[in-house]
């Protein structure tokens, strides 16, 4: 997550004094509203940017005339190791993994063949509908590695979690700045015996338009 907390100096030589920000971040095709209504000296979470890569905010400060001043880009780098799954109220339950993680991602389109009379080879017919998945593997900690070296990973109880209590989207961010909303598939755990079994999660992507506006 990323943590912001928006200023602005003293009104001076006529200026009007600053009733409250709201913090934007940019996304393709305009700016997010991260958090409006901010006060003076209040810090912001935002807990779904983009991750391993370069994100860029804005802070709007507004007056009660009302009238409004755009800041210049506040650019925060995110780097990170993990592939993170959040959902629920506000996206604000995770879990998370970092060890042998490998992901896998296709794209398919509905599309079927058909054969006509006096047509050797067959004919597409294309439809709209596209599928976008995302496979996920990792190592995950059993209980008496934890036990031994506390991880922050996540433990095969959430994503049990995940499993049963998820409903779409589930957001998707990994290092290389994938960030996807999706529904979970079912999860599934190897070597549940063993003091680092691997865990699996098969995810699709589905249509979840944020609000963007122009600033």
């Amino acid at each position: 997550f990323v943590v912001l907390t928006p200023s602005a100096p003293a009104p001076s030589g006529g200026e009007v004094a600053v009733d409250h920000f709201d913090v934007y971040r940019a996304t393709a095709g305009g700016y997010m509203l991260v958090a409006s209504d901010v006060a003076e000296g209040e810090s912001v979470t935002d807990r779904t940017p983009p991750t391993g890569e370069v994100v860029t905010y804005r802070v709007v400060a507004v007056s009660d005339l009302p009238s409004t001043a755009v800041s210049e880009e506040i650019v925060v780098q995110t780097p990170t190791r993990w592939v993170f799954l959040s959902w629920g109220p506000d996206f604000s339950r995770t879990v998370r993994v970092w060890g042998n993680v490998s992901a896998n991602r296709s794209a398919s389109r509905a599309r079927t063949l058909h054969h006509f009379a006096g047509r050797r080879l067959p004919v597409e017919f294309a439809g709209d509908a596209i599928t976008r998945t995302y496979s996920l593997t990792a190592t995950i900690f059993g209980k008496v590695a934890l036990a031994q070296s506390p991880d922050e990973s996540s433990t095969w109880d959430d994503f049990d979690e995940l499993a049963t209590e998820a409903i779409a989207p589930v957001l998707v961010r990994d290092p290389e700045g994938v960030r996807i909303f999706c529904s979970v598939g079912d999860p599934s755990l190897s070597d549940h015996l063993g003091v680092h079994p691997g865990v699996s999660v098969p995810l699709t992507q589905v249509d979840y338009p944020e609000e963007v506006v122009q600033l």
